[in-house]
């Protein structure tokens, strides 16, 4: 049942386009909607930055709860609709959150960038262009609008976990 409430889940980073996705959800677009983001905070996001409390202070559909223990994980992708994934890191590859989403028919709505379309398409995400917050926005409201849409794409994420990541598909990629 779908109720809103979307997450991001990784380091909190200007790379993985932390910035863009707490101004689309500060939109009013998407005001009615919930945006859980856990992860621990590096580098260059200071006091100043995007994420400063005083920043959060006036926005309540976004919380940040910080790092998380690994025994969490997967009840946090499972109380939510879809996973937010904005990353523009250059270094990025096969994220981790991107697939335990997947095994668990979390839907995931993420940047077109790198290697992510290699596991992610049209029957298990939302992809949206890279660096910018109206893409993030109309990636949400198009996932946000059909019941249709978020039951295919939650089959297609085990669909694709089956596919791509199962035991045995892996265990020959190793043993090859």
């Amino acid at each position: 049942k779908f109720s809103g409430s979307f997450f991001y889940l990784g380091h909190i980073r200007k790379d993985k386009g932390i910035e863009f996705l707490v101004e689309a959800f500060k939109d009013k677009r998407l005001s009615s909607f919930k945006l859980d983001i856990y992860g621990p905070i590096w580098g260059q996001l200071e006091k100043k930055d995007i994420l400063n409390e005083e920043i959060f202070k006036d926005i309540s559909n976004i919380n940040y709860y910080g790092p998380v223990l690994p025994d969490k994980v997967n009840e946090i992708i499972a109380s939510h609709d879809a996973l937010i994934f904005p990353t523009i890191s250059p270094a990025e590859g096969y994220p981790g959150t991107v697939i335990e989403s997947l095994m668990i028919g979390t839907p995931v709505l993420a940047s077109r960038w790198l290697y992510l379309p290699e596991i992610l398409n049209q029957n298990n995400s939302i992809l949206f262009r890279p660096f910018s917050k109206s893409s993030i926005i109309k990636a949400v409201q198009k996932y946000s609008k059909s019941k249709k849409i978020q039951e295919k794409l939650s089959k297609g994420c085990l669909f694709s976990a089956k596919t791509l990541f199962s035991l045995d598909k892996q265990s020959n990629i190793l043993l090859n």
